[in-house]
């Protein structure tokens, strides 16, 4: 593939011996000439440069300026300058490094220039960009797919669901593009199933753990399984799977709720709190063993309580109350609930949103954020 040069100089005997320098180093060439700095600019925002060879002392706009503009341009900032100038002044090349340019030399050229130094400055400079745009268009790929991912991500965590059993609302907030918090509900026969877990870290590594905690969740409830069989389940295939990887652990909640009874175990998941409408009563629904992936032979168990019409629980990951260094504790939830109870029941997404409007007032964003409501009938 041929790589463009362009040479900027307002005498041609300095354009003839750089292109005659450019030509004796490199083969697979395209050489761009300008003799001002209007015309030069013209050629970089026209054509796709390779390297630029820039004298100061021209008309029209100096080499100054054009090495400003094209440093400050988001789409040709990364092109490598070499300034080629009489000016020798030390302020002056300090200010041209300082600005972007890659290298300096001195005119006029003595013989080592001509045969050593300039051909190896010229040569670095476009390996340097040759690898920088080889990075940027990877980059932009992974991006791409980050961006996918986010998409497919979102687009499994619901906002609302509803059957026979409860309503359930649920808002997911990642502090970058992918995070590792998830959470989902099936209904099977007359039973509700619902989970939420928090994957240890950001990034793609997580999402993709999350899709698999929520593959998992779907096949093991069909089951017929007690939230800790679930769980033990669930432990065991995904040690087996992240044999490898096993840095990878997660806390999980997951319960059932069939007629009036609440059935639920916990992978070391920050405690729920269970809301009781008719007594206007919050509680931790409290039980808590050890986090998931670590052992492949960790045992769980189940807790039961009764849960009526109108009830509510409310789930959450620990980002909620790690948001800022002021909100270290599980106690922050339970504040959250009583400030905004009177949401809680009539209206659980206005509930949701006034909990996240009062987090983003602190503009850290320091953990992925998943909160659940569900609501029996």
């Amino acid at each position: 593939m041929k790589r463009n040069i362009l040479i900027v100089d307002d005498l041609p005997r300095n354009v003839e011996l750089i292109s005659a320098i450019v030509s004796s180093t490199l083969k697979d060439i395209n050489i761009y000439k300008a003799d001002d700095g209007i015309k030069a600019l013209k050629v970089i925002y026209n054509n796709d440069i390779d390297l630029v060879i820039l004298d100061l002392a021209l008309p029209k706009k100096d080499g100054l300026e054009v090495l400003s503009e094209i440093k400050s341009s988001e789409n040709h900032k990364d092109i490598p300058v070499i300034v080629h100038s009489g000016i020798s002044n030390k302020d002056v090349i300090k200010k041209t490094l300082e600005i972007g340019a890659m290298d300096y030399f001195i005119k006029p050229l003595k013989s080592e220039d001509i045969d050593f130094f300039i051909p190896i400055k010229i040569k670095n400079a476009l390996e340097y960009y040759t690898h920088k745009k080889y990075l940027l268009t990877k980059d932009k790929i992974n991006k791409e797919e980050i961006d996918l991912a986010k998409i497919l991500q979102n687009s499994l965590m619901f906002n609302h669901k509803t059957d026979d059993n409860v309503e359930v609302y649920g808002k997911y907030l990642p502090s970058t593009g992918l995070g590792g918090d998830c959470y989902d509900t099936i209904t099977i026969k007359d039973k509700t199933w619902f989970m939420i877990a928090d994957i240890m870290g950001h990034g793609v590594a997580s999402a993709m753990v999350s899709f698999m905690v929520k593959a998992l969740f779907n096949q093991l409830a069909t089951y017929d399984l007690s939230p800790k069989d679930l769980l033990e389940s669930m432990n065991a295939t995904y040690c087996s799977m992240m044999e490898k990887y096993n840095e990878i652990i997660f806390s999980i909640f997951v319960g059932t709720i069939h007629n009036d009874e609440l059935i639920y175990s916990s992978a070391g998941h920050p405690y729920p709190i269970l809301y009781k409408k008719s007594k206007k009563e919050a509680s931790f629904l409290k039980r808590n063993d050890t986090l998931m992936g670590i052992s492949s032979d960790t045992t769980f168990h189940d807790s039961k309580v009764n849960i009526e019409s109108e009830d509510l629980i409310f789930l959450y990951t620990d980002g909620l109350y790690e948001r800022s260094k002021s909100m270290h504790s599980i106690d922050t939830v339970m504040n959250y609930l009583h400030s905004y109870e009177s949401l809680l029941s009539p209206t659980p997404v206005r509930f949701i949103n006034k909990i996240l409007e009062r987090l983003t007032m602190n503009k850290a964003k320091n953990d992925d954020i998943a909160i659940l409501t569900i609501k029996k009938k």
